[in-house]
């Protein structure tokens, strides 16, 4: 399983790339230059991913207040953490990060 994207990171736009998450070491790869290895751990007890987003309230006393709404999205059984990999220059030799 592949995944292909874009995301911004302080003002930069960086293409990621992720190859084999449904394989036991996973690869990242960010704008083709940081190469990271996952591997699964299982969780230990009961873990959960929320979203956040921001709610702007106003009523006709006060000014407006920001409130943070999180919701859970999912139930976890693994966490994928990631490493720095060596990575392959121009010129074919391995750089070791």
């Amino acid at each position: 399983m592949t995944f292909q994207g874009t995301l911004t990171f302080h003002q930069m736009l960086l293409t990621l790339y992720q190859l084999g998450l449904d394989t036991l070491n996973p690869v990242l790869t960010i704008d083709g230059k940081i190469k990271l290895v996952g591997e699964y751990i299982e969780t230990i007890g009961t873990c959960l991913a929320f979203s956040e987003k921001e709610e702007v309230s106003a009523s006709e006393n006060q000014m407006p207040q920001k409130k943070k709404i999180v919701e859970p999205v999912a139930k976890l059984h693994k966490i994928l953490k990631f490493r720095l990999a060596a990575l392959d220059n121009e010129d074919g030799e391995t750089n070791n990060l």
